[in-house]
């Protein structure tokens, strides 16, 4: 997993409790430092490895967080 993939993976877990649709693509590139397609890129490496589920790409609103310990087992 990408340092990248990790720091998103982390504000996913932060935001889980808010609410995924608090949290837009934008911000998500603000915070995280990338560009939109490496952005894009590790959600869709993270979806493939099994951490999220994200059936609807047009919107971070659909993103399922499905191992919660997953900081803990990306290191």
């Amino acid at each position: 997993m990408s340092r990248l993939e990790r720091k998103i993976l982390g504000m996913l877990h932060r935001h889980r409790w808010n609410s995924f649709r608090w949290l837009s693509m934008g911000s998500l590139l603000q915070r995280s430092g990338g560009a939109f397609r490496e952005v894009t890129i590790a959600l869709i490496n993270l979806e493939h490895d099994g951490y999220i589920r994200w059936p609807d790409k047009s919107s971070l609103r659909h993103i399922v967080l499905l191992r919660k310990d997953a900081d803990r087992g990306a290191q």
